[in-house]
């Protein structure tokens, strides 16, 4: 019974690590858009750190599927990109991506 209940332990801390460190993925590509977000073509930026995100989340072997908090809020940056092509609603989803980014990575 042990065992079993330090493999739990194990399997659970290890989910817990890989959520983590989706989420600093997040934030630190979320943080290059927001430092960018002054520039006017961010809109195509978004495309290529998108990109970028989702390799450094594949390298790392970490899940890339939609019940992941972190994808959905990139799925909404990315629909939000590609439906609305006013600047201003562009950067509001890019701070919101940032700020939730930020909240879940650090709590």
């Amino acid at each position: 019974m042990f065992v079993e209940y330090k493999n739990n332990r194990e399997k659970e801390f290890k989910r817990i690590d890989n959520i983590k460190n989706g989420w600093k993925i997040s934030l630190k590509y979320a943080t290059i858009l927001n430092d960018n977000i002054a520039n006017d073509n961010i809109s195509d930026t978004i495309y290529s750190i998108y990109g970028k995100f989702i390799r450094e989340l594949k390298s790392n072997k970490l899940n890339k599927e939609n019940k992941m908090k972190y994808m959905r809020c990139w799925k909404t940056l990315m629909d939000t990109n590609y439906k609305y092509k006013s600047l201003k609603n562009i950067k509001i989803a890019i701070k919101q991506l940032h700020y939730t980014s930020y909240i879940n990575y650090t709590n």
